[in-house]
């Protein structure tokens, strides 16, 4: 059926829809001869949502929805994150709107998305989703208040995988706070001096963690951190640069806590925005302080990341697990018979006990 001609597309302010307000094409009569009304709802909350991103492109053209030239460059979105019940009211939505202007040769790509990935939920205390009816909701503010805003970054991002679900758990915030504290305390260790142990650690460090970030593992991420702030308690002193890297890295996560040790360490007298830690370079490592060929990856025991173990590409899985069950920082983990040791190569360790 076509739709009527109409030159007035705004709704009324009690909500009624452009075709609502056309009278005479409303009024119908049923199969029984009856009368009745036709559905003017015609078009869904997400057809705005579906194209609206575009528009972010270029806000201030008023001749088009975007410049042709700008969408090449902006488009498509690099990744595009959202809970699960958006996959098919925009996801969905926008992908088959998106298509329509790519046959109508509005914009260059087909596809409005390179990539894209479902948000877990993070469910209250007792495992259940956060509701205000049973009363299991964490407030961010009250967590801020008494743990700081870091720590409770910190505490959100380690809970676990970006797109799965855990419950909150309380003694994570009350770990996170501790290593806030801890990584602030290391400051007074800042002084010239050489470490090669450290070097070699921070190297690992940039390293892992510039993987994890790449690839969304930023509760890994924070482990790495946690290894490597565990290095710097054993040691006297740390050189400056060592410190202002772990800083850098450091920034992203804790970017608080960051700016004021790096603002620190830099002995900058008064705040000047240009010299903020978040317009830093990311730090590289220089090449030969990772021994070639080996890796550092995760041991996971029971599901939760225990540390971390150096390996090589040709070191077998039986060499490996009799390593892992020796190590003084896994033996407390494997108290008990090991049901399933798996061993993915440059990856990960999982051991179930």
């Amino acid at each position: 059926m076509e739709l009527p001609f109409s030159t007035d597309y705004t709704a009324e302010r009690d909500g009624t829809p452009p075709l609502g307000k056309l009278k005479d094409w409303l009024a119908v009569k049923d199969s029984q001869g009856q009368p009745a009304e036709r559905e003017s709802q015609t078009m869904p909350t997400w057809a705005g949502s579906s194209w609206y991103f575009i528009r972010y492109v270029d806000p201030n053209n008023n001749n088009a929805f975007a410049d042709y030239e700008k969408m090449k460059y902006w488009l498509p979105v690099d990744r595009y994150f959202g809970g699960a019940e958006h996959t098919t009211v925009h996801l969905l939505y926008s992908r088959f709107w998106f298509r329509f202007f790519y046959d109508l040769g509005l914009v260059p790509y087909s596809e409005p998305y390179s990539w894209r990935m479902n948000g877990g939920i993070m469910l209250g205390p007792d495992g259940k989703k956060m509701s205000k009816r049973l009363g299991n909701v964490m407030e961010p503010g009250v967590l801020i208040d008494n743990y700081g805003a870091d720590a409770t970054r910190l505490s959100v991002v380690f809970i676990g995988p970006y797109s799965e679900t855990y419950p909150w758990n309380q003694n994570i915030i009350k770990a996170m706070w501790r290593l806030v504290k801890t990584i602030y305390d290391q400051k007074e260790k800042v002084k010239p001096t050489e470490n090669a142990q450290i070097k070699t650690a921070y190297a690992k460090l940039v390293t892992n963690i510039t993987d994890m970030c790449e690839n969304l593992k930023m509760n890994t991420a924070i482990s790495e951190i946690m290894i490597f702030v565990n290095e710097l308690k054993k040691v006297d002193a740390i050189d400056p640069e060592t410190w202002k890297g772990f800083i850098k890295v450091l920034a992203p996560f804790a970017p608080f806590l960051a700016e004021e040790l790096w603002q620190e360490v830099n002995n900058f007298a008064t705040w000047d925005k240009h010299n903020s830690v978040h317009l830093q370079s990311w730090p590289q490592t220089a090449k030969g302080e990772v021994p070639a060929g080996q890796q550092t990856i995760p041991v996971m025991i029971n599901g939760k990341v225990r540390g971390r173990i150096t390996t090589d590409p040709n070191e077998s899985e039986h060499t490996l697990k009799e390593r892992i069950q020796k190590d003084e920082k896994f033996v407390k983990h494997l108290q008990g018979e090991v049901k399933k040791f798996v061993f993915v190569p440059g990856k990960i360790v999982s051991v179930s006990v």
